[in-house]
């Protein structure tokens, strides 16, 4: 082989690995803004399962005094 042919060789690899390392960046970029919104999304499932859960307590709280009162009223 000649030397123009190794040079064109090794001209063609680095282009080659320069694009690769492009590509894995621009994918890695895609991989972080996707880990943000699945972040952003448990974030708000975890807050709608704390308003659900107070939500209960307090309809649990409410339903248990109306059932205290009535047992009050009904025991007299």
């Amino acid at each position: 082989m000649t030397d123009t042919m190794i040079y064109i060789i090794f001209i063609v690899f680095f282009i080659l690995m320069i694009l690769t390392s492009i590509l894995q960046t621009k994918s890695n970029n895609k991989l972080e803004k996707i880990k943000e919104e699945i972040y952003e999304l448990e974030t708000d499932i975890m807050q709608k399962t704390i308003e659900q859960n107070e939500m209960l307590v307090k309809f649990i709280n409410e339903s248990s005094c109306s059932h205290e009162k009535w047992l009050d009223k009904h025991m007299d």
